[in-house]
Formats: C-alpha cells, structure tokens, sequence
C-alpha cells in the first residue's frame, strides 16, 4: 500500500495551486493508498517541514506537482484512481 502525504498552508493563505493539489490527492483510491491531508498550523508545525507548502510526499520521497500526476494519473496503473 502507498502511503501519500499532502502538506498544505493554513487555509487564510491558499491559493489556486493548493486547491490542485487537493484535488490530485482526492483521485487516489483509498483501497489502495494511504492519503493523509496536513495542514500548517493545525495537524504540523511550519518549523517541521522539510520543503515549502504546498508539497507531497509518496512513499516517503518528496514530489513536485508535475511527477506527482504523472504518477498518479499514469496508464500503468500506479494507483488505481477513484471513479
């Protein structure tokens, strides 16, 4: 099972590009991945994070937003995704 990890800012300072990566992150299929949502300031602390929100982790490993949905809207089935 994939574990995929979001990190977002607080939700006063969103923009347009958070917004898509919330968006990626609900296509994943929960049947065969582990998606967990953060959010700056309520669930992670700004000082803890390795990268500049918005950023995603697979399997541990740091993905900018275009790897990301290359890999997870791949034909090679990466990840199923939710229909």
């Amino acid at each position: 099972m994939k574990q995929i990890k979001l990190y977002l800012p607080k939700d006063s300072e969103r923009s347009a590009e958070d917004w898509r990566w919330l968006h990626l992150s609900n296509c994943v299929d929960r049947i065969y991945a582990e998606v967990r949502v953060y959010v700056v300031g309520s669930d992670v602390k700004e000082e803890d994070l390795e990268y500049p929100t918005p950023y995603m982790t697979i399997d541990g490993k740091h993905k900018s937003f275009k790897n990301a949905w290359k890999l997870l809207n791949s034909n090679d089935k990466y990840i199923p995704r939710a229909l």
